[in-house]
């Protein structure tokens, strides 16, 4: 593994203390999701983490952030009791999620994806966790991930390499980890046995990474990190070294050992201060922000009550699923060409002037396309709004036939024509 001096691709910042730190890194994840509609999220379920959640939740209280179009995945679970893990989920990170953030903003339930569920903890040592792998990587894996650089190394709980298996996986708690996890848990009879933990793999295949590093005890592992170059290839940590967007984020106890070192020159490093005063070596590139990359899935498949915004000249708009600018008329989308978007299940609907989720055959038959069944006899027919099953002339056309005009919820009358389409009937 090369020397990091010769690495260019790490971003060493420095901060006064955990709480620029933790204001940094909310910022950012707000910045990303307002700027692409929506993102896929993992947060270390670690409660030196807590604060990042408080300052996330505050945002959402004062309307600067949604999560709805976001995803969560969990980087970690416990297991208290392999064999009764419902009656010991207060141990759980699932739990401690939920009771410190879950609650209190609105991302959807199906978009918060947990490690461990009721119907999987009894298989931790199985090769079930791939399916888990599956998801993320259905997703389009993860945009954003924050963990905690721990003095020995670790990635979450993987804490050593394992070249046969770098996915999600289950472990035993050892003694050592036990020890470190100590200040989440009153004694170390509460600490769960068993846990499981986001794979190496996936760690490494986040977009993002911020990796958040307090206190004099990590000085070690970062000079180890940046200059050593026989660090231990089977620790988890050096596997970052050679991501594509890393930032380490640390106060200046954990970060002496860098900025002393002889070599620091060819490493980025940027002060934060509480003054937000940054300084850049200045031989290293300047970094500029990369946008996350964030499939329309996330807008496809997921409900919103879409943000309006106002730009200097007074004309409202919203941001649509690609991230576009598109007008807003509040009075109604009649005068616009709304977009029609489908759920999961196939259903189609649009946002209506309220910023409401509409079923797009409420809003008006104009433009959708009237599905032709066809018998067993051949004759054919169409259902109409009603369920009733209606026959369809294809060829003699509706100006023949005695024609049903039918009504939609807003009073507008309107017949089907001889193409299937929904005519407003003053046409």
């Amino acid at each position: 593994m090369n020397n990091i001096a010769n690495e260019k691709n790490i971003k060493f910042m420095v901060f006064d203390d955990a709480n620029t730190i933790e204001t940094y890194v909310a910022d950012k994840i707000c910045d990303s999701i307002n700027l692409n509609g929506g993102i896929n999220l993992s947060i270390e379920s670690r409660s030196e983490f807590l604060n990042i959640l408080n300052k996330l939740k505050e945002k959402h209280k004062n309307r600067d952030i949604s999560f709805r179009f976001s995803r969560f995945f969990m980087t970690d679970d416990f297991v208290y009791d392999r064999f009764d893990w419902e009656s010991h989920k207060e141990f759980s990170s699932s739990a401690f999620l939920d009771d410190h953030f879950f609650k209190e903003v609105d991302f959807q339930q199906n978009n918060i994806h947990r490690i461990i569920t009721n119907e999987n903890y009894q298989y931790l040592f199985t090769d079930q966790f791939a399916v888990y792998d599956s998801k993320i990587d259905s997703k389009d894996g993860i945009d954003i991930l924050v963990i905690k650089l721990h003095s020995d190394g670790s990635l979450i709980f993987n804490q050593k390499i394992d070249f046969n298996n770098l996915n999600t996986k289950g472990i035993e708690i050892s003694s050592g980890l036990a020890n470190s996890l100590l200040s989440e848990f009153s004694s170390l009879s509460k600490i769960p046995k068993h846990a499981a933990t986001l794979g190496v793999d996936q760690i490494v295949k986040a977009k993002k990474i911020f990796l958040i590093g307090i206190g004099e005890d990590k000085k070690e592992v970062l000079n180890k990190l940046f200059f050593s170059k026989d660090y231990d290839k089977t620790t988890p940590l050096c596997f970052l070294k050679g991501h594509k967007d890393l930032t380490i984020l640390c106060d200046f106890n954990a970060s002496n050992v860098v900025i002393n070192s002889a070599n620091w020159d060819a490493v980025e490093i940027s002060e934060e201060t509480s003054n937000s005063e940054e300084i850049t070596n200045e031989n290293a590139p300047i970094e500029q922000e990369e946008s996350i990359e964030v499939s329309n899935e996330y807008l496809e498949n997921n409900y919103n009550n879409p943000e309006v915004f106002e730009d200097e000249n007074g004309n409202s708009y919203i941001i649509d699923e690609n991230g576009e600018y598109i007008p807003y008329d509040a009075q109604g989308y009649e005068e616009q060409q709304p977009e029609i978007f489908e759920d999961e299940n196939g259903n189609s609907y649009i946002i209506d002037e309220n910023g409401e989720y509409i079923p797009y055959d409420a809003q008006g038959y104009e433009e959708q396309q009237l599905e032709i069944f066809e018998d067993e006899n051949g004759n054919s027919y169409i259902i109409d709004e009603n369920g009733e099953y209606i026959p369809y002339d294809a060829q003699v056309g509706y100006e023949d036939m005695q024609l049903e005009i039918f009504q939609d919820e807003n009073g507008n009358s309107y017949y089907i024509d001889e193409n299937g389409e929904y005519i407003p009937v003053n046409q």
